[in-house]
C-alpha cells in the first residue's frame, strides 16, 4: 500500500483567498492508473474506487 503525502496547493489566480491549510490533490495522481486506492485514517483503512461512470465512491 502506497501513501500519499499531500503538500499545500500553491495560490493561484482562480483561488486568491485559498488557506494555506488546504490541499488539492488530482485524482490521477491518486488512482495513477488504478480503480481503487486504500486510505489509512489514523486507525481505520477506507477504499476509494473510481467508478465506470467516473465518479467516487468512498467505503470503510
Amino acid at each position: 500500500m502506497a501513501i500519499v503525502r499531500l503538500k499545500a496547493a500553491p495560490e493561484s489566480p482562480q483561488a486568491p483567498n485559498r488557506r494555506l491549510s488546504e490541499a488539492c490533490i488530482d485524482s490521477a495522481d491518486l488512482f495513477q492508473g488504478r480503480r481503487t486506492v486504500r486510505i489509512a485514517h489514523g486507525d481505520q483503512i477506507y477504499t476509494l474506487t473510481l467508478t465506470a461512470n467516473e465518479k467516487l465512491i468512498l467505503t470503510k
